[in-house]
């Protein structure tokens, strides 16, 4: 301080009889700051030097040129963004590289020169330091350690120019420096102080500007990584963490720190989605997010785990305290939300699982819980069900099956089995259905209702329908070579065939591989097939199959929630009365009216209609009394092997020796 003091009585007294090196020196003491505010201060004051006034005017004015070419640069690009701030920064490095390494000997006293070289290679090492961190590629690492190096490189300008600014200008004429050249060597030192004041004060800002905004880019990525941006919540790898930390503390200290696992699926998103657009189903989403957080409580940690998905976290909970928490979701799931003067309607199916009651490890909860989560949807969704042990061994026999399935489907366990269709006019063979049995080499045969489930779930069932075309193909030709006409067979057909979009190309070429018309095939398609968000490919590909001859029968008609709009608009030639209504008509009012309504209805379209599972005279009497055009049921026959049904196709009818089968319910 009393330096600090004596320099700026010193610079005073200059200032009365020199103006020039009054104002030098207030521009030294200025720039020897590292500072960003320090360094707008001195912004103007080289229009205050009478340059025409001085001895070696012509290099001096130069060397002030220099100096306000380089302070206008920095200031404009001081006062822009970022990238601006980072070019300035190294313009400042190389001002001050420059002037450090191209310009003459300063002029002054050897003390003094050996303390510029000092600052000169303070600076080098605090630009060094900082060019470093900035990179390419930046390291946050070295940019921090550079405030070391830049700090100690100010110290030691401002020493410089404490030293210079102290030193009498007696003392300095003594020792045989002339006014004239101290003037321009002063005026030299100024540029190169401007330069590495400037410098430091771009490398200071800049180190902090960076530092703060790649922390601040830090947070963000770091806030963006565990959780979801739509509804706030934590996301899949942030639940993931909180489940290990759960599981390793529920370890640790037992029942005390005992928790609850939630997997919960929106059951009716997509069609929200896909119905209303993206909008509605984000607010949705965010909605249903609000909701299961309500629920969840204070303690509670909740995750969207992608789509539709969420995942629960209860502390403290067991399976009684958590399933009443579960059916809390599930009621307020089921409420409607609001949206553009709508009402959007969801749902929810819920899994559960405790810890430690049902697994003690993350994976091993996750999979318990998803368990439970698939059992609720499979019973009929928006509900929930915890976690118990027969729910596993189930999906051990469920896996086991799939892997036969699979097998299965490269060698020659497949076959079909048909189930005549007879006119009740003439009660002559109309037609024939293929129904698929899977003949298994140790099970024996395994019945349709529990295979074809599991190959609907697993895709498996587009492969077993290409099965079942080949098959019938291939039966359809034989007959053929034997001499035989046979009647037109009916082929199922699930909704996954048509998602591909080359169903009709697959049926034209299997087909043509056997020299067979598509007029010997009928498609049964189920009612909720043409309700599926799909129906455009549904459509496309029924009308591609009819174009070409086939014929379409609706299947299962008056079970589903088709319209007479669905009537018209797809090529549908048949409708099939489903068994449930045919079983009591009868006895049951209700489904006599059904019954009727339908037989109408497709008459009143020009369509036929076949009614299954006809098992008794009375159902038959009512079917013929009431115009229906077909029947199918164990009245008749059950689905018989090909050289059972060959009988059948011979002679056109039932043949003699076969027997009707009263009271079996016909297959499918």
């Amino acid at each position: 301080m009393p330096a600090m003091n004596e320099a700026r009585g010193h610079a005073s007294a200059w200032v009365t009889r020199w103006p020039l090196l009054g104002v030098l020196f207030g521009l030294l003491l200025i720039a020897g700051g590292a500072s960003w505010h320090v360094w707008r201060t001195t912004i103007g004051i080289e229009s205050q030097l009478p340059i025409a006034s001085l001895e070696n005017e012509r290099d001096l004015g130069v060397l002030l040129q220099d100096v306000r070419s380089v302070r206008a640069q920095l200031e404009l690009l001081l006062l822009r963004a970022d990238e601006s701030r980072l070019q300035a920064a190294r313009l400042a490095i190389d001002v001050a590289r420059t002037r450090a390494r191209d310009s003459r000997p300063l002029l002054l006293p050897d003390q003094y020169a050996r303390q510029l070289d000092i600052v000169r290679a303070e600076l080098e090492r605090a630009l060094d330091a900082f060019e470093s961190g900035l990179g390419p590629p930046p390291d946050n690492e070295r940019l921090s350690a550079a405030r070391g190096p830049i700090n100690r490189a100010a110290i030691a300008s401002k020493q410089l120019f404490d030293d210079v600014a102290g030193h009498s200008m007696m003392q300095l004429q003594a020792q045989g420096h002339t006014l004239a050249r101290f003037r321009t060597s002063l005026a030299e030192l100024l540029l190169f102080v401007l330069g590495a004041s400037a410098g430091l004060a771009a490398l200071i800002l800049m180190l902090r500007k960076t530092l703060h905004a790649r922390l601040a880019a830090e947070r963000r990525l770091e806030h963006l990584a565990h959780h979801d941006p739509l509804t706030g919540l934590g996301n899949r790898t942030q639940f993931r963490m909180w489940l290990e930390d759960a599981c390793l503390l529920a370890g640790q200290h037992g029942r005390s720190r005992r928790f609850a696992l939630l997997l919960l699926d929106l059951d009716r998103f997509k069609d929200v989605n896909d119905s209303y657009g993206h909008d509605a189903g984000d607010a949705l989403l965010k909605a249903m997010a609000a909701r299961i957080s309500i629920a969840a409580g204070p303690r509670g940690r909740v995750a969207r785990l992608g789509g539709d998905e969420f995942a629960l976290l209860l502390p403290s909970s067991d399976t009684a305290a958590a399933g009443a928490v579960a059916e809390t979701l599930v009621e307020a799931l089921a409420r409607p939300v609001a949206w553009a003067g709508l009402e959007l309607y969801c749902g929810a199916s819920v899994g559960l699982a405790a810890c430690p009651e049902d697994g003690g490890g993350a994976q091993e909860l996750v999979t318990n819980a998803d368990l439970a989560l698939y059992r609720a949807k499979a019973a009929g969704r928006s509900r929930w069900q915890g976690y118990t042990r027969e729910l596993r061994d189930a999906l051990a026999v469920r896996r086991a099956l799939e892997s036969e399935l699979r097998r299965a489907l490269g060698s020659d366990e497949f076959e079909l089995y048909y189930q005549p269709q007879l006119a009740l006019a003439s009660q002559r063979l109309a037609g024939v259905e293929a129904l698929l049995r899977w003949r298994h080499p140790v099970r024996g045969l395994i019945p349709p209702g529990e295979f074809i489930p599991l190959a609907e779930e697993t895709g498996l069932i587009v492969p077993l329908g290409v099965l079942v075309l080949n098959l019938a193909c291939r039966q359809i030709r034989a007959w053929r070579e034997a001499g035989l006409t046979p009647p037109r067979v009916a082929v199922n057909l699930a909704t996954a065939q048509f998602l591909n979009g080359n169903l009709a190309d697959t049926v034209a070429q299997l087909l043509a591989g056997y020299d067979i018309e598509h007029a010997a095939l009928e498609f049964e398609v189920v009612e909720r097939t043409l309700l599926d968000r799909n129906q455009g490919a549904v459509l496309e590909q029924l009308t591609a199959l009819h174009a070409a001859g086939a014929l379409i029968a609706l299947d299962d008609f008056g079970t589903g929630y088709a319209s007479l709009a669905h009537l018209k608009l797809f090529p549908v030639h048949r409708l099939k009365i489903d068994r449930s209504f045919v079983a009591d008509i009868h006895r049951d009012p209700g489904d006599e009216a059904i019954v009727r309504a339908i037989v109408q209805l497709g008459h009143a379209f020009g369509l036929e209609v076949i009614a299954e599972g006809v098992e008794s005279v009375a159902q038959l009497e009512f079917l013929r009394l009431h115009g229906c055009d077909l029947v199918q049921g164990y009245l008749y026959a059950r689905p018989l092997p090909a050289d059972e049904i060959s009988a059948w196709v011979r002679d056109g009818r039932r043949p003699p020796e076969a027997q009707a089968l009263p009271g079996r319910r016909s297959e499918g």
